[in-house]
């Protein structure tokens, strides 16, 4: 048989083989084996029986290519230095093969602070516990936790692990502050600038609330009345 063989979309959670131009114009060709492993400790992640298996087989596509699919799941979820001979089999037992490699990276944890300072990517192995967390803050909230979403979501702890389905980005959530606000009702005699409290209320508003008399159920009806900030 002959044919080409070009590695793409290379990702944190894995890469596709491409076989293009298969052809044998002697017996036909039977079958393409991707046998692949990754260069940390040796070939112990590769496929004992890749030759016809069918877990390290190309799948035949509509326009007459090959494409297989390399999971890092089935590799331990290594990432680094990858490498794939692929086989090509004719009806008679006959074979061509090429080599190929590629780097996998490792998985990016995006943090969106949502309104918070900005927190750094963090990468490491699929699989893997993240551990410590990043912290952020925002003026007027309490950090809450990060979660998968923006709203909602599932909550990210420090056993959480990186996802072995590629690059991802978590969110933190934040729950406002609450602050007593006292309103004062002051009469003031504008004959000499005297002051007489005539009573006050309070309540608790949210960070960021614009609040006025009324809320109270004071009133500025009288132009002898004020507020006393």
């Amino acid at each position: 048989p002959s044919f080409n063989a070009s590695i793409s979309n290379v990702s944190s959670s894995g890469y596709d083989v491409i076989i293009t131009g298969v052809s044998d114009t002697q017996s036909g060709v039977n079958r393409i084996q991707c046998p692949t492993w990754t260069d940390s400790n040796g070939q112990d992640d590769l496929d004992g029986s890749w030759s016809t298996s069918d877990k390290s087989k190309a799948t035949k596509q509509s326009d007459g290519s090959y494409k297989f699919r390399v999971n890092i799941t089935e590799h331990k979820n290594e990432n680094g230095k990858y490498i794939t001979h692929v086989y090509g089999y004719d009806n008679v037992g006959n074979n061509m093969h090429l080599v190929l490699n590629t780097t996998v990276p490792a998985v990016t944890i995006t943090w969106n602070a949502n309104g918070g300072t900005a927190v750094n990517a963090t990468s490491g192995k699929a699989g893997n516990a993240i551990g410590t967390l990043p912290t952020t803050t925002r003026t007027g909230y309490t950090f809450a936790g990060w979660f998968t979403a923006a709203s909602g979501g599932t909550q990210i702890t420090t056993t959480s692990t990186y996802p072995t389905s590629g690059n991802v980005t978590y969110y933190a959530h934040w729950n406002v502050n609450q602050y007593s606000v006292t309103c004062e009702d002051w009469f003031v005699d504008s004959s000499n600038n005297r002051k007489v409290k005539l009573g006050s209320a309070s309540k608790n508003v949210n960070y960021g609330t614009t609040v006025n008399g009324s809320e109270w159920g004071t009133t500025s009806s009288y132009s002898a009345y004020s507020y006393k900030s």
